[in-house]
């Protein structure tokens, strides 16, 4: 398993979690608002789950602008990388 499905299959799990979805309908091209219905307040825990799960730092500004959850799971790798 990669890094990228790594983070994903955790990131995966906190979602699941916060949103009450099946595993199995969430991807890397899930769109957060959109498909998902992640609102603001949903965002913000699922950012400080991952900041605990990973280790990183994610700002209110940068989890403003995750579209999908491959851009989460990049941002964390990314991020990750330079700790």
């Amino acid at each position: 398993m990669t890094d990228a499905q790594s983070t994903f299959a955790t990131l995966r799990d906190i979602i699941v979690d916060s949103t009450g979805y099946d595993p199995e309908d969430i991807t890397l091209d899930s769109k957060i608002a959109s498909e998902l219905a992640v609102d603001s307040l949903s965002i913000v825990e699922i950012s400080v789950r991952a900041e605990d799960a990973f280790g990183v730092y994610i700002s209110d500004k940068d989890a403003a602008q995750f579209e999908t959850v491959g851009d989460v799971v990049n941002y964390i790798d990314s991020h990750r990388a330079q700790d």
